[in-house]
């Protein structure tokens, strides 16, 4: 399957296989970005687009592939080297014209400049790394997660951003190389970072504490983390957290909302081992990236986290995020969070009008 990359209509569709929740985490990550790590200059440090499958000649170990429009920068360099130095397989995906070209990040690719003639096509990289014949379909998530609106706000999220080619590749090679090419089931790492005690890995979120005041952690997940935390990589996790602790309000709810924004932090911690190693609860189907299979995950105490006292969006111009029509004849009004006798629920901006 190739993806044409030129015509947006055909990227907007392949994004739509995804469920609209991981499109929504993908707008929290930007966020993140726009709140946290633009103003305490994070960005030249950091390196995203990041994605790990299992060894298949160690299932114990994990390959890396890097995935991006350009040329590395001089941070996802210090990273090679560092995954180098702990003889992590890892590679550069570099997308050119429509096509997925592959730089094994060895000693000896990294020791000169980075160039486009040292990369090998798709074609060559999976003669030469896999023997995988292409026996699955194409992710696509189940119809009930797959909300219409949901899905078109975060697309129109990405374009105000100037990001939607960039969400498309890294879906692509998700959702078509790793899983169709490679048979693999990947993980994804919201951004390696260098910070002056080390390299670290993100872990960016919106969600809300279990009944038991636990987050949870995707046990395949944990397993990454423990392993990059033995590598000498910190895991710091953070958490936009959804003030209603209700699965259907997402982000863009949450900050179009002018009262529950006043509640909608950034929370973090630095991960654990130990704590990784926690007995693991399973979650609803719906978590799952088709949405049709229950999850495990790792809890980790909410009370442990450290607010921030930043505001999630704080930096984000509220006024380009659509908002749902109320759907009640005649009504001009659309649909906000309100607060009820009985928690949380959508309620229209006009319901004095209604007859």
């Amino acid at each position: 399957m190739k993806l044409n990359f030129y015509d947006k209509e055909s990227i907007k569709q392949f994004v739509k296989r995804d469920k609209h929740k991981l499109l929504e985490g993908m707008v929290v990550e930007e966020i993140f970005m726009q709140d946290i790590a633009t103003p305490n200059k994070w960005n030249s440090w950091m390196s995203r687009g990041w994605w790990s499958i299992r060894n298949p000649s160690n299932y114990n170990q994990f390959l890396l592939f890097h995935v991006s429009k350009h040329l590395p920068s001089q941070a996802d360099i210090e990273i090679y080297k560092f995954l180098l130095k702990n003889n992590v397989p890892s590679f550069h995906v570099l997308l050119i014209e429509n096509e997925l070209y592959f730089l094994d990040l060895t000693a000896h690719n990294l020791q000169s400049l980075i160039n486009t003639s040292n990369y090998i096509s798709e074609t060559d990289f999976l003669k030469n790394y896999t023997t995988v014949s292409m026996d699955r379909d194409i992710l696509k998530a189940d119809e009930s997660c797959r909300n219409i609106f949901n899905q078109e706000r975060a697309i129109s999220f990405f374009e105000s951003q100037d990001l939607l080619d960039e969400v498309a590749l890294q879906r692509y090679f998700a959702n078509y190389f790793l899983t169709v090419c490679l048979n693999a089931y990947p993980v994804n790492l919201d951004a390696f970072i260098i910070f002056e005690d080390g390299p670290a890995v993100l872990e960016i979120k919106c969600k809300y504490p279990d009944n038991n005041g636990k987050y949870g952690i995707n046990k395949g997940q944990t397993v990454l983390f423990k392993w990059l935390m033995k590598l000498g990589f910190s895991v710091y996790h953070y958490i936009a957290a959804n003030p209603t602790c209700k699965k259907e309000f997402g982000v863009f709810d949450l900050i179009i909302s002018d009262k529950l924004r006043k509640d909608f932090y950034w929370m973090y911690k630095k991960l654990t081992i130990v704590e990784l190693e926690n007995n693991h609860n399973t979650a609803p189907k719906e978590t799952n990236i088709i949405g049709t299979e229950p999850v495990k995950y790792v809890p980790i105490l909410a009370s442990s986290f450290t607010n921030t006292q930043i505001f999630v969006g704080t930096n984000i111009d509220t006024s380009v995020i659509s908002k749902e029509t109320c759907t009640r004849s005649g009504c001009s009004g659309f649909m906000v969070i309100r607060k009820g006798k009985y928690g949380y629920f959508y309620g229209c901006t006009n319901y004095k009008d209604h007859k």
